[in-house]
């Protein structure tokens, strides 16, 4: 009785090992190909992935046979399920029509604000516009072309007047955006991609005329708010760290306070060029890239959906 219990564990465990590898396979088949087929094939195979599955109950007494069969059912029903869902997304592409004009839009900051040379960078949430805007824009707003913006004051654009933008607020924009492009060098970074995984299909800039009106501050978002006060409040110690420096360098201490910005909340975008290429030469370009982010793994069960909290019982 123990030799047949020992003997069938490892089909056990195989069975369950099975969809597992076929999930993995199935995506990595799909993200792979260099273009998108006909929705019709994605349907037809998941049909044909289903249909391998319930060959796999049936056939449970066959357990090598059973093995092959959830192992391609579930590679082709991810697949067919990732090629389905990439053609509804494209659906939501924006229009060629709709590049480089004036739009009206209406919806809320939904992330923490980005600080650039001479502007901000956010993603917006679109709740009204014209037909065929996506819903999810990355904005930003440039100050006078050639104007760098001192780094010990909070940025804050010409039209909000005087008020500092951030999470959670509604606002009545006009823009011009068009489709993420970006550069597809062998091996490189791909913006297009990163845009894609997190559901951008439009990027653009704040037009000054007609001026930006603001229409309320909700409470939406407080783990992004959160994090750009903890980071405002990091940059607000450049004063008193450029008095401990040596000399006063101001660059220096922009530099520190950017990597602590980078460990404590995940905002990497104060780190510069130079200094990624030290991190990256020392091995420690890891902790920048990571550190800061597990903070918005575990924050979000605390701050964003408390009441959905799991119970350890």
């Amino acid at each position: 009785m123990s030799h047949q219990q020992t003997s069938a564990s490892p089909h056990r465990r195989l069975s369950w090992l099975a969809p597992l590898w076929g999930c993995v396979l199935g995506a990595a088949w799909q993200v792979t190909q260099a273009g998108l087929w006909h929705l019709a094939l994605y349907r037809l195979l998941l049909a044909l992935g289903l249909l391998t599955l319930l060959l796999a109950c049936r056939w449970r007494g066959r357990p090598r046979l059973g093995w092959w069969l959830l192992l391609t059912g579930a590679a082709c029903c991810v697949a067919g399920l990732t090629g389905w869902r990439a053609h509804a997304y494209l659906l939501q592409t924006l229009p060629p029509a709709l590049e480089a004009v004036d739009l009206q839009v209406e919806g809320h900051i939904a992330s923490m604000l980005q600080n650039q040379a001479n502007g901000q960078r956010w993603r917006f949430v679109v709740e009204h516009a014209d037909a065929g805007v996506p819903q999810v824009l990355e904005l930003s707003w440039y100050g006078p072309f050639g104007h760098l913006a001192d780094a010990g004051q909070a940025l804050v654009p010409a039209w909000a007047q005087g008020v500092a933008l951030s999470p959670g607020q509604r606002w009545r924009l006009t823009v011009r955006i068009k489709r993420p492009h970006g550069s597809r060098n062998p091996h490189g970074f791909d913006y297009e991609l990163l845009a894609w995984e997190q559901g951008v299909q439009a990027t653009g800039y704040v037009r000054d005329k007609p001026a930006p009106e603001l229409l309320a501050v909700t409470a939406r978002h407080p783990l992004q708010r959160w994090r750009q006060w903890l980071r405002d409040r990091i940059q607000d110690e450049m004063g008193r760290l450029q008095r401990w420096l040596p000399g006063g360098d101001a660059a220096r201490a922009q530099a520190a306070l950017g990597v602590v910005a980078a460990l404590a909340v995940g905002d990497q975008q104060a780190i510069e060029r130079k200094d990624w290429t030290l991190f990256r030469q020392t091995g420690v370009a890891h902790l920048m890239s990571i550190s800061g982010l597990h903070i918005t793994i575990c924050a979000p069960h605390f701050w964003e959906r408390p009441q959905a909290r799991p119970s350890v019982f």
